[in-house]
């Protein structure tokens, strides 16, 4: 969990439901969401790159945290790619198809890294990164509409 960086009482004025912000997304969270903060206050945003500048949309404010939706990015990653998949954004399914193959390694990699790091204390150094030659994407969907999105891109 991210918690603020200082003992300064963390603030949500003006960061409620439906406010747009401008922030610098310092980190990318495992599962892909973007870290950004205004004063000390977190805000997760999917889809977006480390170092890159958004405007986004706050969502859901809690107590520490508030998730938001890009709405548009101000300042692009030269990493950024067009995603492949044209359910991209909607299945749910694949988290950096916004981001060039090599950087998703390196992101993936240092996500890797981290965990095994904080939760076993294994150095980073004997961790070596994968490269796939193809993703799948399935997702199911069980009810009275119950459909089936399989999509296979090639690298």
């Amino acid at each position: 969990m991210i918690v603020p960086t200082s003992d300064k009482p963390v603030t949500t004025a003006g960061i409620v439901p439906g406010s747009r912000h401008t922030v610098t997304i310092k980190d990318v969270g495992f599962g892909g969401e973007g870290v950004a903060r205004l004063d000390d206050f977190v805000i997760f945003v999917p889809f977006v790159m480390t170092g890159e500048v958004v405007e986004v949309e706050i969502t859901e404010v809690k107590k520490k945290f508030a998730r938001a939706k890009l709405a548009r990015v101000v300042e692009a990653s030269p990493e950024r790619a067009q995603p492949l998949c044209r359910y991209y954004g909607d299945c749910g399914g694949c988290q950096y198809q916004h981001i060039e193959y090599s950087a998703q390694l390196r992101l993936k990699h240092k996500q890797i890294c981290d965990l095994f790091e904080r939760i076993g204390g294994f150095d980073s150094k004997v961790i070596a990164p994968v490269e796939a030659t193809f993703r799948i994407c399935r997702r199911s969907y069980v009810g009275p509409s119950a459909k089936l999105k399989v999509c296979v891109v090639p690298r």
